[in-house]
């Protein structure tokens, strides 16, 4: 957070964006199966889209090497692990920065069942 605060704001801008990247790539049915315990099941059973989406931004905390592992096999997706806190960094950066919220749309919309091809078999 502080390295990203003493950035140019352009560079919280870019974070932001390729966060939202990284996170809507791994928004998909065959990521979902694979989170543990809170595992998609069915369209009929409980799914906490929050949470699938913690556990998204668990892959991308833990690097690049294992998000590319994770997003080519899916099943190397952490069981019951997730990092919520991440989608907070941009935020807080740029809070600490300017004294201001930050007020941005990153480029690709993370939230779950954004990324329609990635559900597209999900029923």
């Amino acid at each position: 957070i502080n390295s990203l605060a003493m950035a140019p704001i352009r560079h919280i801008y870019e974070f932001e964006d390729l966060l939202s990247e990284k996170l809507y790539n791994l928004d998909g049915l065959e990521f979902a199966r694979n989170t543990g315990a809170s595992a998609y099941q069915s369209d009929d059973a409980f799914f906490s889209v929050d949470g699938f989406l913690y556990d998204r931004c668990c892959v991308v905390a833990n690097g690049k090497d294992f998000y590319e592992q994770v997003l080519k096999d899916p099943e190397k997706m952490p069981k019951d692990k997730s990092f919520g806190a991440l989608l907070r960094i941009a935020s807080l950066a740029y809070k600490h920065k300017t004294g201001k919220e930050l007020e941005y749309v990153p480029a690709f919309n993370y939230e779950t069942y954004s990324n329609k091809e990635g559900w597209k078999n999900a029923g």
